[in-house]
This record gives C-alpha cells, structure tokens and sequence, in this order.
C-alpha cells in the first residue's frame, strides 16, 4: 500500500513528466543559476571583501551553471528513479491483491 506521501509524489512527477525533460531543465536551470549568482555574489562581495569585476560577475555566473545544471540532471534522474519503483510497487501490489494472494 503506498502511502499518502507517495501518491502527492506520483501525482507531481506525472504533471511534471507531461511537461517535458526541457522545459523542466530550462526553468530549473535559468531560475537556479540566477539564485544562485546572486548568493554567490553576495557572498564573494561582502563576506569575502572582493571588490567587484566583471571577471568576477562571468566566472560567477559560470560556476553556478554548470553547478545548477548537475543539480538538474541529479534531481530529475533521482525523481525518475523514485516514480519508476513507485509504479512497479504499486502494480505489484495490484497484481497480488487482485489474485487474492
């Protein structure tokens, strides 16, 4: 039996599945780097002191790019793993409980 917790999991990953592998990496990536380069920023200008630059604003930018990106891929590739072994439980269970097992 799944519980209730798993079947709001399902539910989002199925809506999120319908609408596509680019459309999530796209908003993931663009809303991630952009968080991410201002914490970045804000932590390099005033906890580190560095004066600002932009060399300083691209290397920073680029960083949480590629950083967001993987964090991405690991989340979807993570979710997808979840969902998959959700299902086969859940058709499992149906096979078993529809054979009065």
């Amino acid at each position: 039996m799944l519980t209730t917790e798993e079947k709001r999991f399902i539910r989002y990953w199925q809506e999120q599945r319908t609408g596509g592998k680019t459309s999530y990496f796209l908003l993931y990536l663009l809303l991630g780097s952009f968080i991410m380069s201002l914490f970045g920023l804000v932590i390099l200008l005033f906890f580190l002191q560095l004066f600002f630059s932009w060399k300083l604003l691209i290397i920073t930018v680029a960083i949480s790019f590629v950083l967001t990106g993987l964090m991405t891929v690991l989340v979807w590739s993570r979710n997808e793993r979840r969902w998959k072994s959700l299902i086969r439980r859940e058709i499992k269970q149906g096979e078993s409980t529809g054979n009065g097992n």
